[in-house]
Order: C-alpha cells, then sequence, then structure tokens
C-alpha cells in the first residue's frame, strides 16, 4: 500500500458550530472534521478513486479560532419570553470562525489511480467551493493552498517544514482510562471515574503555571450507541439505511503548539493522525503516535 498526502493549508470558515454537545461548547468537534475528510474522500471516490476509511487519516492544525455566542442574527433575548408566549423557542448559539490546515494521509495500492492522476488543485479548488467545515461556510480555498505529495520523500519534508504558527491537537483521551477498555466501557463507575479524571486533568493552577501534561481541554472525539443499528428506508428513497440513538463520547485533547513540539522532535515529522476506531458499541477518533516512514 502506497501513502499519499493531500495538504490543505489555512482553510477558512465563517459560523462553525462550537457546540461539539449539548454539554461542550467552545470546542472544535473531531467527529465533524473527520465528516469533512469523508465527504471529501467520497468525491475522490466517485472521480475514480478507491480510499476507505478505514485507512485514511488525517492531521489538524489550528491557526486562529475566535467564539461567539447568543441567539441568532436580529433575534433579541427576550424573544419567545413569556411576553411573547406565542413565539417559538430558539436555541442559544456557540458559534465562532476558524483557520485551520488540514493534512489528510490516503493508503492506495499499486494499481488504483493515484491523486495526482485523479485530480489538480485547479479542480480540487472548484470542488471545496461547495462544501462546509463544521457547519460553517468554507471560504474560497486557492490552488497556491493546495498540495498534493504522493512521494515518501516529499511528504516528509514537507510535513518536518509546517509552520510553527499553530497549535497540533494531540490525542491525550488515554489518560481518562486506567487500562484502555475502561474508555468506552459504559458502566456507571466507569464513566463517573473518566468524568472526575477529565475535570481534574482540564483544571487550571491558580498561579498560571503549567501542567504536568500541558495544555489539555475536553473534546468530542464520537459516539456510543444506545441500541443496535436498525434498518430503515429513508423518505423517497428505495435503499435503506441503518440508524441508531447514540450518545457523545468525550475525550482529551492537548492543544501543543508547532513550534514546542518541534523543539522536542528536531529530526521527526509531526505525527498526530486522527482516524476512527471501534471498541464494542463505542465509534471514536484516536490518533496514532507516530506517522509511518
Amino acid at each position: 500500500m502506497a501513502t499519499e498526502l493531500l495538504c490543505l493549508q489555512g482553510l477558512q470558515a465563517d459560523d462553525i458550530n462550537l457546540a461539539a454537545s449539548d454539554y461542550l461548547h467552545h470546542s472544535l468537534s473531531l467527529p465533524a472534521l473527520a465528516g469533512f475528510v469523508h465527504r471529501l474522500e467520497r468525491s475522490l471516490n466517485s472521480l475514480g478513486g478507491e480510499y476507505s476509511t478505514a485507512d485514511t487519516r488525517f492531521m489538524v492544525i489550528v491557526r486562529q479560532c475566535s467564539a461567539s455566542h447568543g441567539f441568532p442574527r436580529g433575534v433579541t433575548s427576550d424573544y419567545g419570553s413569556a411576553t411573547k408566549a406565542a413565539a417559538p423557542r430558539l436555541m442559544y448559539q456557540y458559534q465562532g470562525r476558524a483557520t485551520v490546515d488540514l493534512l489528510i494521509r490516503f493508503q492506495v495500492d499499486g494499481f488504483a489511480a493515484g491523486l495526482d492522476e485523479l485530480l489538480d488543485p485547479d479542480a480540487l479548488s472548484i470542488e471545496l467551493a461547495g462544501m462546509h467545515l463544521c457547519g460553517g461556510t468554507l471560504a474560497a480555498v486557492a490552488p497556491e493552498q493546495i498540495s498534493i505529495l504522493c512521494k515518501a520523500e516529499q511528504q516528509q519534508r514537507h510535513l518536518q517544514n509546517l509552520s510553527v504558527d499553530g497549535y497540533l491537537l494531540e490525542d491525550m483521551s488515554p489518560l481518562l482510562a486506567t487500562e484502555p477498555a475502561t474508555l468506552t466501557d459504559q458502566t456507571e463507575q466507569a464513566e463517573t471515574d473518566r468524568l472526575q479524571r477529565l475535570l481534574t486533568l482540564t483544571a487550571r493552577p491558580r498561579d498560571g503555571s503549567r501542567t504536568e501534561h500541558g495544555y489539555l481541554v475536553p473534546a468530542a472525539i464520537g459516539y456510543r450507541l444506545l441500541e443496535p443499528p436498525q434498518p430503515r428506508y429513508q423518505r423517497n428513497a428505495a435503499e435503506q439505511y441503518h440508524h441508531a440513538f447514540a450518545e457523545p463520547m468525550l475525550g482529551l485533547v492537548r492543544l501543543r503548539s508547532c513550534a514546542s513540539y518541534r523543539r522536542q522532535h528536531r529530526n521527526e515529522p509531526i505525527a498526530s493522525w486522527w482516524g476512527y476506531r471501534q471498541q464494542g458499541n463505542a465509534l471514536y477518533l484516536a490518533a496514532d503516535a507516530q506517522a509511518d516512514h
């Protein structure tokens, strides 16, 4: 299997959804980023690619993220209150603007068409024009922001020369569990223990000093199914699909500055490749510890 790298630099999106779940706000959703990658993967497969979500990995570097919250534009806080009982209730919104670098690593066998054969930066720029990122509107992407790297030497050189102005999202969810199996355990005691460790690890020292593990933040990383998937029929469609009720799964992410990472790993490319894993009734994102060389 050959490895190909698609680099999208400086993706900007407005009005992104920063409510990763009902109880986690002002946070980018990793499943939403994975959804963007999956949407792009489907577009490539429609052009003749043979990519599988199980083999695809992505890395995200946050260059800028700002948040705003309130009621939808043009609506005041008393909309839907007792004085306007007939008005529908509106949800409080947590939105923002973000600029990220997204690096997507595809696996392809030697007989399939490569990225450089399927598209060029100009064609991909047009394809990205109709897409959304984390529920927000994606700004126009110039061909200069797109790099297609199919050779291992090019990929390693590109990774070693990434701009240090940004924060890498590193997977620290294993800190929440005493052993890997308990990360997806749904017993009341296991969930209580994970939440307690999450609150402890993300607490900020009052004196502003650094914590042992750096700057840790809670993050939405996936879902736990509450029931077995059931076949259902989509309206006006002949094919059935599977549906299941699920609850969001919280994990732990470290915001690691690219400059800090590079100081510690001067001779290694940055490696924090996220991909889906399934364990029991949980489907969640986890990152590889090292990149393939």
